[in-house]
């Protein structure tokens, strides 16, 4: 299984994935993605790792929005 969503903390990715439904309720079909619960879990790297992984997405995120 992919991961989707990494933050540098666990209510980080929570608030994110909730986010859609702000000042609404939540419901259980809230939290599915895929036909999949969403899950929540530690993922340690190394700090080169970390900032390698970073720079990527960032390149990613500026190439689409050019």
């Amino acid at each position: 299984m992919p991961v989707l969503y990494v933050a540098e903390s666990p209510e980080h990715s929570i608030a994110e994935a909730i986010q859609p439904w702000r000042n609404r309720p939540l419901r259980q079909l809230h939290l599915v993605r895929a036909g999949r619960p969403l899950a929540l879990v530690r993922v340690r790297m190394a700090p080169e790792t970390a900032s390698a992984l970073a720079t990527s997405v960032n390149r990613t995120c500026s190439t689409a929005l050019d």
